[in-house]
């Protein structure tokens, strides 16, 4: 049985259905290339559901005989009525002949599938050793190792090879005895010799059902195998089977697109694979970016930022493979290129979202407000700045672009704009700085395309924030985590003011938001109107200013809500107890609280704020900064 894969091409693909015992039973290797991805099938996922079928397969293929037995018929016209398991497909294509070696060809895809019959055949063969069926056991044997005296290399014995990096669990996964060392290959083969262990139990003979298992796994179960000629394009298979079998990420799917489109010897894919790519193995890339419905892998992030900045486009995350093999298709890069280029990005790219020692405290904390406030639409202008050399983005520079891009969107998230438009505005700004010539300041181009942001996207005036502080509410209208990180930078910047020989460190997002005045301030704090008028008005006012910024403060310590609540005289000497900040230090020291006096402290609150998240004016056309670091933030604070 055939079936027509594609269309279009000179020479259509076919797969044609071929029985297990037949295709094992070749004097072949099969390859699994260094470039696939993990095996990953589990026993929750595939192994029981496969040994389900074989087991059903097995009885079937068993009843069929008895009953041809009983009535006197024809034993091979009864099995043949008795109809096969498909497994899916797999793709091979052939590698060159290597003189006296054995003929190996590349799995290009099902290795998954592959990997769990050899798995199984390994497992089977251990059953029908411990029941000393002599003869099916050299049977199996065949189907899954060479004869030593047949190769000329050792690892030649294994038809199944697997990528580099499992060589060695995959040599010691096939030998007669098992392993006792924590692998997934190993937990395969367990299962599966358990499952058929507790098949035999219910039969009354043992012996008779294995042999059947093993005609039923040889002739029974069925592949849909492709063998590719020269001519047919692994890619274009890879894609038309890949929806039979485990969903790929997008980023396994543009890493196979990189690696099948190779034109290099084995050797070297193997080594640009190790170099650039097998650092995504790593645990930290296999976690996801985002909650809930908008989460994504950290991979598919990586390459969508990658592409993005590549063709300063906005990249769709459910189209990024779509989107990457066009970018792919008409770019003349050659895979070394490509793959130095992602790695680059990598590493930039993981230092925004983990930020080791050497990224500067004043920019992990930029990074850290992006990565908390969910502004991933910022990342690609992020990473492309960080792979600018220092000739081309001078630290001090570097931070300057940085500082800009956080002023704008913290101070928009202090009036509760919008975000929407932030992708599209990120991307003109990419697009912007990548085009500066050489003599343009890239710190000046992105603060001059900030300043110039369009009709809904406009970056906030200190007027803006300072009635902000004065006239809304801020504790019930934008989270808690995110007043912190408001309050945190705004008393760290408080303690750089203050004079004294010594400044304080304090883990901010561990504190505790207090309400100076109480929320529940009737007892405690009455108004004092004597008019009924007067007396609501009073009240109503007071409740308009007990969420307002001015009337929040961080403390170090959990206060007593007996303390809490309590009038001024009481609580004042309580929070001065438990908040050792600048933030609070004014505060302490007065001797009443009341609604001037919030309004007072919500307008010193905004000029700090807008003294940390500096608006600057336009610097278009400056000249290249020659200042440290340290100095840029100096020059920063001073407007």
């Amino acid at each position: 049985m055939t079936e027509r894969l594609t269309e279009g091409q000179e020479a259509p693909v076919y797969a044609a259905a071929e029985e297990l015992g037949a295709l094992l039973s070749r004097e072949r290797r099969h390859l699994i290339p260094t470039y696939q991805r993990d095996y990953e099938w589990t026993e929750e996922g595939q192994w029981q559901l496969l040994m389900d079928d074989v087991i059903d397969v097995t009885d079937r293929l068993l009843g069929a005989r008895k009953t041809a037995e009983f009535n006197g018929q024809d034993l091979a016209l009864a099995e043949k009525e008795v109809g096969p398991h498909f497994l899916g497909a797999v793709v091979f294509e052939a590698l060159p002949p290597r003189g006296a070696h054995v003929a190996t060809c590349s799995v290009i895809d099902g290795q998954q599938r592959l990997t769990t019959i050899y798995l199984l055949l390994r497992a089977l063969l251990d059953v029908l050793t411990s029941h000393g069926l002599k003869d099916r056991a050299r049977q199996i044997r065949k189907l899954i190792l060479i004869r030593a005296d047949d190769v000329v290399d050792a690892e030649e014995v294994f038809k199944l090879w697997p990528r580099r990096r499992d060589r060695d669990a995959w040599v010691a996964v096939m030998d007669d005895e098992r392993p006792d060392t924590a692998h997934r290959y190993n937990e395969a083969r367990q299962y599966f010799a358990d499952r058929i262990e507790a098949a035999v139990e219910n039969v009354e003979s043992p012996e008779s059902f294995l042999s059947v298992l093993v005609d039923a796994l040889s002739h029974k179960i069925k592949l849909v195998v492709v063998d590719l000629e020269p001519g047919d394009d692994p890619q274009l298979i890879f894609e038309v089977l890949n929806g039979r079998q485990t969903p790929l990420s997008a980023a396994d799917l543009v890493k196979n697109l990189l690696f099948m489109r190779a034109t290099l010897p084995e050797e070297q894919v193997d080594a640009l694979y190790d170099k650039y790519w097998s650092p995504f193995d790593a645990k930290w890339w296999s976690g996801t970016i985002g909650r809930g419905h908008a989460a994504r892998g950290r991979r598919d992030q990586l390459l969508a930022t990658w592409l993005t900045i590549q063709t300063a486009e906005e990249v769709n995350l459910g189209r990024l493979y779509g989107e990457a093999r066009t970018y792919l298709s008409n770019s003349t890069a050659n895979l070394p290129d490509l793959l130095r280029d992602i790695a680059g990005l990598a590493q930039e790219y993981r230092h925004i979202y983990e930020r080791p020692d050497g990224v500067p405290k004043e920019i992990a904390g930029v990074y850290r407000r992006m990565e908390r406030l969910g502004v991933t639409t910022a990342v690609p202008l992020l990473a492309w700045l960080r792979t600018l050399s220092a000739q081309r983005l001078t630290p001090a520079e570097h931070l300057r672009a940085v500082q800009a891009i956080d002023s704008f969107v913290v101070r928009r998230m202090m009036i509760s704009a919008q975000t929407r438009g932030y992708g599209r505005a990120f991307l003109d700004i990419l697009q912007k700085a990548k085009a500066a010539p050489a003599g343009q300041r890239i710190d000046a181009v992105i603060t001059d395309a900030l300043l110039a942001a369009p009709h809904g996207l406009e970056w906030p005036t200190d007027e803006e924030i300072t009635d902000e502080f004065l006239a809304r509410s801020f504790y019930g209208r934008i989270s808690q985590e995110r007043i912190r990180m408001l309050l945190g930078p705004i008393d760290a910047h408080l303690q750089e003011q203050a004079v004294k020989s010594e400044q304080a460190s304090f883990d901010y997002d561990s504190l505790t938001i207090e309400h100076v005045m109480p929320r529940q301030w009737e007892k405690h704090w009455p108004v004092t109107a004597d008019d009924p008028a007067a007396r609501l008005a009073a009240e109503q006012d007071r409740e308009r200013h007990i969420n307002r910024i001015g009337n929040l403060t961080l403390i170090t310590g959990k206060l007593n809500p007996s303390l809490s609540n309590r009038e001024w005289s009481v609580k004042a000497p309580a929070l001065d107890k438990h908040s050792k900040l600048e933030l609070s230090r004014e505060i302490v020291g007065l001797t009443t609280w009341d609604e001037a006096a919030i309004d007072r402290r919500s307008e010193r609150l905004a000029r700090a704020a807008c003294a940390v998240w500096t608006r600057p004016l336009p610097i278009a056309h400056a000249a290249p900064v020659s200042a440290s670091a340290g100095a840029a933030l100096d020059m920063w604070k001073q407007g």
